[in-house]
Order: C-alpha cells, then sequence, then structure tokens
C-alpha cells in the first residue's frame, strides 16, 4: 500500500490538477490482514470512482477500466546446480565464466515488500564476498 502526493491515474481517466488529489496505490503480493482504514476521513469527496458507482457491477467496470500493471519481474533465472538452473550459489552464470545474475531474477518468490530493497540486499552482500574472495 503506497500513499502518493500526486494524482496518478491509468491512461482511461484524465488525473485532477496536481495539489487538489492524492492517490492511494495497492499491490498485492500477499494478502492484507491489516486494515489501517486509510479512506475513511480523508477528503470530503472521492474523486474517483466517485458517488455514481454504487453497484458491484459498477465498481467491476471501474477497477475494469482503472487498472494497471506495475510489475517488478522475479524467478525468471533459477539456481542450483541441475539442469534447468542458470546460476549457481555465488549467482555465476553456469558456463559463462565471469558473468553474474545480481537481481531478483533468481528470486524464488515475491518479497513481502518493495523487491527494491531486496535486490540491494543481495547486491551488497554479493559485493562484500566478490570483495573478500
Amino acid at each position: 500500500l503506497a500513499c502518493v502526493v500526486a494524482p496518478s491515474v491509468s491512461d482511461q481517466f484524465t488525473a485532477p490538477p496536481y495539489g487538489s488529489a492524492f492517490t492511494i496505490l495497492t499491490g498485492m503480493t500477499h494478502p492484507p490482514v491489516i486494515d489501517p482504514r486509510y479512506l475513511d476521513t480523508w477528503r470530503k469527496s472521492e474523486e474517483l470512482p466517485g458517488e455514481a458507482v454504487s453497484s458491484g457491477s459498477d465498481l467491476d467496470g471501474f477497477i475494469a477500466r482503472s487498472v494497471s500493471t506495475h510489475q517488478h519481474p522475479a524467478g525468471t533465472c533459477r539456481m542450483g546446480n541441475v539442469d534447468q538452473s542458470v546460476v549457481d550459489a555465488t549467482l555465476a552464470v553456469h558456463g559463462v565464466p565471469g558473468h553474474y545474475v545480481v537481481d531478483a531474477a533468481m528470486f524464488p518468490s515475491l518479497t513481502s515488500g518493495p523487491i527494491h530493497a531486496a535486490v540491494i540486499a543481495v547486491a551488497e552482500t554479493w559485493c562484500g564476498m566478490m570483495q573478500s574472495s
């Protein structure tokens, strides 16, 4: 869940003027169990989807028009010592000496938080390993 101080909408909508609205973004990597009640009392009125969206089918239509992707690919580069693996435990690419994959490609699944932080941790750890060897 993220709160952005600028209006952010999909290309299906015209964004309100900067400074007149904020955007609540959600990303589902694991189902949420905490409801911080973000939408209870922040504004006097709702800009989108608005009061005209009152039924489940209206809300489904709004979501279909407004959804966008925010991708962080992960898990595209299997780690291990089996035939299908691309990198070993030191992130070295099998069969390509001197080449390493130091990103989220070798993650077996998505992290619960921002994937960028996990990638930085892997890169920092990898750089430390390489400097000490």
